[in-house]
């Protein structure tokens, strides 16, 4: 899911609390005023739509950015934690060092790892045309770290699966 549709999202999630919320204070209002007339012009009502619109972006944005910076935290967590490292390390991120380290390392546990301008695979060196991991909507960098992210997981997932049997 892209981010503009995630926000897209969260906005139709959060339209009817809004709509509710809006419609609770109109209410408050009335009766605080103690009038029963509701009318309020078109403009009024444009207007109103106009910053409910801007409201939900502006919420979704940011649910949108709090789940991002969540996913991050996690995923550089399972880098670390698959470097034998005890706490998360930013550098994970946006490092060709630190990803280089990582690299090696699914390397040395006998995996095939192909870094392109445009793609990042990684398969079995057993059969090599079997691609497990491939990357290649993003950026070079995205693309590896997305590709050893999804490794990772299916390695624990995996290790996890042996050690059962």
């Amino acid at each position: 899911m892209t981010q503009t549709q995630m926000i897209n999202a969260i906005k139709e999630q959060t339209r009817s609390t809004l709509d509710n919320a809006i419609s609770g204070v109109f209410s408050w209002a009335h009766q605080d005023q103690q009038t029963t007339t509701g009318d309020i012009s078109p403009d009024q009502v444009f207007l109103l739509d106009v910053l409910k619109d801007d409201l939900l972006t502006l919420i979704a944005k940011q649910v949108a950015q709090n789940l991002v910076a969540n996913e991050e935290e996690e995923n550089n967590l399972l880098i670390a934690q698959f470097m034998g490292e005890t706490q998360t390390h930013q550098r994970y991120i946006n490092s060709w060092d630190a990803m280089k380290f990582v690299l090696r390392k699914i390397e040395d546990l006998g995996y095939n790892v192909d870094v392109f301008e445009d793609n990042t695979n990684i398969s079995d060196n057993e059969n090599p045309r079997r691609m497990m991991i491939s990357q290649w909507q993003n950026t070079k960098m995205i693309n590896t770290r997305k590709a050893i992210i999804e490794f990772i997981k299916y390695y624990n997932k995996k290790s996890n699966h042996n050690t059962k049997n």
